[in-house]
């Protein structure tokens, strides 16, 4: 039998946040753990079969994360390996953005098992620049050695297999800037130069400034860390911000590169439903400690994007 405040959590409807009960979750954590952790291993195992199952996932995990509970290492990173579409369904659309500050969180001590990650083809490209932004935060934080870090930063330059545009390399960039490490810097350069880092919405510049920003930063000062995303979770209730998704069954085995109806939305329609106009600009990162407001929530990630680059939206504003 689940406590009780699980039971009222796994009930809880897709319409609202349930603010409250999250903070008295949050207030339970010693209690209602054990559950909690059970069921996302079960959903790093097997599909969800329902909402419940879906709410314990998408709130728990957020939960324990910003409890700091070192036991949700294992089975997140479990749960991180299904495919796009799973975590959609276990995680919120937003997970790219979340997922970065939930390894932070959930991180045991155990650095090679997110190593482990970074290296693991088969993982969707989404992960890799979040677990890639842990690492760089939990590495300024000290509790990852620095020259092991540059081990896995110089190994992943040299040994990764997807050579062209993955949005690993887009991790791999970011981590250096934000330890400044400037060592690689000829190394990113030539990654612009090759193709595995796209000018198009990644430029060198910007990097050398971050590399500049590291450098003159203080010793304690995170700012950089929190401006991109990754830092512990500060305001649970601001970083989940949507309820849980709606259940929908999910096929393990399907090509998650391949839009489906409800991926896609009608910028402008000529139908005569009201189609969704594309903002004129899209919204920047924000800080985590700042509430987030995301107009292109319901945007594919195989839909061109609405800023008008071109590019598939996936490739750009959605990780910008």
């Amino acid at each position: 039998m689940l406590h009780p405040l699980l039971q009222e959590l796994a009930a809880a409807g897709t319409d609202e946040l349930p603010r409250a009960l999250i903070e008295r979750c949050i207030a339970a954590i010693p209690e209602i753990a054990p559950e909690l952790l059970a069921a996302i291993e079960r959903a790093a195992k097997v599909p969800v079969a329902g909402q419940a199952e879906v709410n314990l996932v998408c709130y728990g995990v957020h939960i324990l994360a910003a409890a700091r509970e070192p036991r949700l290492q294992g089975p997140l990173l479990r749960l991180v390996r299904l495919p796009d579409r799973a975590l959609d369904q276990l995680l919120g659309f937003d997970y790219v953005e979340t997922l970065g500050p939930i390894m932070i969180g959930a991180f045991d001590g155990d650095a090679q098992a997110l190593f482990d990650l970074l290296w693991d083809e088969a993982v969707v490209e989404f992960v890799r620049p979040a677990a890639f932004g842990a690492v760089a935060y939990l590495t300024w934080l000290g509790r990852i050695p620095a020259e092991t870090t540059r081990a896995c930063l110089d190994r992943f330059d040299t040994e990764f297999q997807m050579r062209d545009a993955n949005l690993g390399w887009d991790g791999w960039e970011t981590a250096i800037e934000l330890l400044g490490c400037e060592e690689f810097a000829p190394r990113v350069e030539a990654a612009y130069a090759d193709g595995r880092l796209d000018n198009g919405w990644g430029e060198l510049a910007l990097f050398r400034n971050g590399l500049a920003e590291a450098a003159a930063a203080a010793p304690d000062d995170d700012s950089r860390f929190v401006t991109k995303g990754y830092s512990y979770i500060a305001d649970v209730l601001a970083t989940i911000e949507y309820p849980a998704p709606e259940y929908r069954a999910y096929d393990v085995k399907a090509q998650d590169d391949e839009p489906t109806d409800e991926d896609l939305v009608d910028w402008d329609s000529d139908d005569d439903e009201p189609g969704l106009t594309a903002p004129a600009s899209l919204p920047s990162a924000g800080r985590w400690d700042e509430p987030r407001r995301n107009p292109l929530r319901h945007v594919g990630r195989n839909d061109p994007c609405p800023c008008g680059s071109g590019k598939k939206y996936k490739k750009c504003c959605l990780v910008g």
